[in-house]
């Protein structure tokens, strides 16, 4: 999934001279793809919007037993109402219709880590 999110934002980085980094680890997870793929691009558009310079950095894989999706970007990090914005609020409400959670942190860029059930094959 974050191999088709880095494809799809791939122009839009180019377009704002952004690097757009992969980190794509295996993170085998039970989860809605349309819903989980909202809560990706919702993340990957707001970290492109509202980066002026440097990268993004889309990654993906397995700790702790969990499975996580993770979009960092070097721009000025949250504001003090960034969890008031539409993207933020569904992104939320995707992790917890899925029993996981969304690990927000915001100083040098932002961070956004959604920590998701995994399974083993």
């Amino acid at each position: 999934m974050v191999s088709e999110a880095f494809d799809r934002f791939q122009p839009l980085a180019l377009e704002r001279k952004l690097e757009l980094d992969l980190e794509a680890g295996p993170a085998p997870t039970y989860a809605d793809p349309r819903l989980l793929e909202q809560a990706l691009n919702n993340l990957v558009a707001n970290a492109l919007r509202y980066t002026a310079s440097g990268k993004v950095t889309l990654r993906s894989g397995q700790e702790d037993g969990q499975a996580y999706l993770e979009v960092a970007d070097t721009g000025p990090g949250f504001s003090a109402n960034a969890s008031e914005g539409l993207g933020l609020r569904v992104v939320r409400a995707v992790v917890a219709a899925h029993h996981g959670r969304a690990d927000f942190s915001s100083g040098q860029g932002s961070r956004v880590r959604l920590w998701l059930r995994s399974f083993r094959f």
